[in-house]
């Protein structure tokens, strides 16, 4: 009989051991601000037009689908001025969608042409897919800290992952916030919407 009472006090015993350690580890998690898990603060109300300093890009990741810039089958002058300065400065990537292998020469050519390459441009930071699907996938694994594109699909579902977008629109006019995503901008060109932050 004693031994039985004995048993219920060491199992009373190990339940209140039981309770005590989860109430610390209760306690010692919400108490520990380390701990907490961090909340994101939600998008500031204005848009990445106002957000955006001036020269704010500088040492940036950009990702640039060339096809957003090009004008027929070259660079519009002030849209090559542009890249040949901010190869020097940002850390800059080309995207094309391309059907082929020669295409995807045509494009290196391309680079080399227009002089990108001799502005500091590395020949390996032009990314080259053949669907819409692998534009996504490339600017969601490259996470560049601004994105510039003509397609409106794609810039509303890279907007959702990157911070800054650009929809290049040449009926645009001046730069302006997107009427509904925060961190777009919309632009005439790519040098219309640099020029804005300078």
């Amino acid at each position: 009989y004693q031994r039985r009472v004995h048993g219920g006090s060491e199992w009373g015993l190990g339940w209140i051991a039981v309770v005590l350690g989860f109430l610390s580890l209760y306690f010692y998690l919400t108490a520990n601000p380390r701990r907490r898990r961090r909340v994101q603060p939600p998008p500031p109300a204005s848009s990445t037009a106002s957000i955006l300093g001036k020269n704010c890009y500088l040492g940036w990741k950009i990702l640039f689908n060339l096809k957003a810039l090009r004008q027929g089958s070259g660079l519009g002058a002030q849209d090559r001025e542009l890249l040949l300065r901010l190869c020097g400065i940002c850390d800059v990537y080309l995207l094309e969608k391309v059907s082929d292998v020669e295409e995807e020469d045509s494009v290196k050519k391309f680079c080399l042409e227009t002089g990108l390459v001799g502005a500091g441009f590395d020949l390996c930071k032009l990314l080259t897919c053949s669907t819409d699907k692998g534009v996504l996938a490339i600017g969601r694994q490259l996470a560049p800290a601004l994105f510039v594109d003509d397609d409106a699909a794609s810039v509303e579902y890279l907007a959702a992952h990157l911070p800054h977008v650009v929809l290049i629109q040449p009926s645009a006019g001046e730069t302006k916030a997107h009427p509904v995503l925060k961190n777009v901008c919309v632009s005439a060109s790519a040098a219309e919407f640099f020029r804005s932050l300078s």
